[in-house]
């Protein structure tokens, strides 16, 4: 290197430095020549998506296409902070879990192809923008999805501001916002807010938001109240409210307990012979946790095992094979085959993953996956016998409980990232049993989210650059997020979970053993 282009070059890092590294002004405008090369840049990179990929030929959704709808929004913004919100909303069009802007760089895969100087200071800068925006009307909240409709929990008392005439309802439904269908406001909605909130329904073959609809409070809706079944139409802009996140009667709520609930339990129950273990998040804690396992179950005859990740968000593998490792007799394979699509942008992901952590590197494969649309992957099998001969296993630990009886795992719509992961691995082994609902997201075995940045503004995101082909036949089969065994709730099943569980501690005794639908259908299996 010349010493003239190492000094242009010394130049331009403190040029970005201090431009970045100082203070991004959002007030400032940016081109709409530079703004259009940062969408058709972030275009650019989803249409090479692995995942958005994966969940157009699953699902027939193209994420593509709906962000490409959003191009002509651009002549309307007028500045630098307008744009990068811009950028934000669209997002959650890619429908991809961990898809996000973000203000810390380390720890992702891709960093040596963005100016890590700028992250930072431009997602605080985008916080302060934010700050100065007027304050957004707040929903309705306390929402969830049924079977294709959209409902609020508990019972909300409607007051109005004018007449003081009221208006109870409980459990309702919600048919209409601002006189147009509620499936109408759903499309929409898909296409705001957080990514990781869209769901698949399998059984009605379309999307949904898991949290419902988020419906401000000066709009008007019609919804069904469910104890009654009579339809209501409420104009909220001229209604106050009461709101009680549990349907039963007032005269209980003194009687009945506020309790905590816990984020990590392990108990067991000596006249079922059963072990209950419950992980609110995969966090490592250098096998403390899964110390507090085998200290409840030593010397114990136990029969069957349910462990609990429902709500879980996920975190680090290693808290659930630590956990693995406490309980097993004997050793488990760990096999994973991770594809990532043959696109310029993916590949260079890929290399970087694989440089970073396979010593020697391991061979990267190509290979034309027929229910991907007979497309071309790059691949590479991790764990297992691979070709270079080499097995990973989940050891058990020498002192763990030596069961080698079935682990019943429980997941929900909640259970997510890392968790997905360990829903994803009970497939591959007997000995566990995956039991509930699906997530309706892409899972399985990967790898960390990799980061992305677009030239000109300097928005910073993170993606999952791959998805996991271990054993999968069928696009769907690629999501990995079915439990083996399928339990949906009733309708009042759900509602009671939901009303006991805003008092009691959802892992304790009283709920699961009275309200908690699916445990005490585990508890009845073989």
């Amino acid at each position: 290197m010349t010493k003239k282009i190492s000094l242009i070059l010394t130049l331009s890092v403190l040029f970005l430095s201090f431009t970045f590294g100082q203070n991004f002004d959002l007030t400032t405008k940016l081109s709409k020549k530079q703004m259009y090369k940062d969408f058709d840049t972030f275009v650019q990179i989803m249409d090479s998506s692995t995942h958005c990929f994966v969940r157009k030929i699953a699902t027939g959704y193209d994420p593509v296409i709906a962000i490409k709808m959003k191009r002509e929004e651009i002549k309307k913004i007028k500045s630098y902070g307008e744009f990068i919100q811009f950028l934000y909303y669209c997002l959650p069009s890619t429908m991809t879990t961990h898809v996000r802007m973000i203000g810390d760089y380390k720890g992702f895969y891709g960093i040596k192809y963005i100016d890590t100087q700028a992250v930072k200071p431009l997602m605080n800068a985008y916080i302060a923008y934010l700050n100065t925006l007027p304050n957004s009307v707040v929903g309705l909240g306390n929402g969830f999805y049924y079977q294709g409709g959209y409902y609020i929990y508990g019972t909300q008392r409607f007051i109005n501001i004018t007449t003081s005439d009221t208006v109870i309802i409980s459990n309702y439904r919600v048919l209409k916002h601002n006189d147009e269908p509620i499936n109408i406001f759903n499309k929409l909605q898909l296409m705001v807010g957080n990514a990781s909130v869209r769901r698949w329904d399998y059984s009605l073959q379309q999307y949904y938001m898991v949290y419902g609809p988020y419906i401000p409070r000066t709009d008007r809706m019609t919804v069904e109240d469910y104890p009654s079944k009579k339809i209501v139409d409420i104009d909220m802009e001229n209604y106050r409210r009461q709101i009680y996140t549990s349907s039963l009667p007032l005269s209980m709520w003194d009687t009945l307990p506020l309790e905590q609930s816990e984020t990590m339990k392990v108990k067991y129950y000596d006249s079922l012979h059963l072990l209950y273990i419950y992980m609110g998040a995969m966090i490592y804690d250098e096998g403390v946790f899964a110390h507090s396992i085998k200290e409840a179950g030593k010397g114990k005859q136990i029969d069957k095992i349910i462990w609990d990740i429902r709500g879980n968000y996920g975190g680090d593998d290693f808290a659930w094979m630590s956990v693995l490792s406490a309980i097993i007799k004997n050793p488990l394979p760990r096999t994973a085959s991770i594809g990532f699509r043959n696109t310029e942008c993916m590949k260079k992901i890929f290399e970087d993953y694989i440089e970073q952590n396979s010593t020697p590197p391991k061979k990267i494969s190509k290979q034309i996956i027929s229910f991907l649309d007979s497309t071309e992957f790059l691949t590479v099998r991790f764990g297992g016998i691979t070709e270079e001969g080499d097995t990973a296993y989940i050891m058990s630990d020498s002192n763990s409980l030596q069961y080698d009886g079935t682990i019943y795992v429980l997941q929900d719509e909640y259970t997510i990232s890392s968790a997905g992961v360990l829903i994803a691995y009970c497939r591959d082994y007997s000995q566990l049993i995956s039991v509930g609902i699906p997530t309706g997201l892409i899972a399985g075995k990967g790898i960390t989210p990799a980061i992305f940045q677009l030239p000109e503004s300097k928005f910073t995101f993170i993606m999952e650059p791959e998805v996991d082909l271990t054993n999968t036949k069928t696009a769907f089969d690629v999501f990995h997020d079915r439990p083996e065994i399928e339990i949906y709730p009733t309708f009042e099943e759900l509602i009671e979970k939901n009303d006991y569980g805003v008092f009691f501690n959802q892992r304790g005794d009283e709920f699961l053993f009275k309200h908690d639908y699916l445990f005490k259908k585990v508890l009845k299996m073989e």
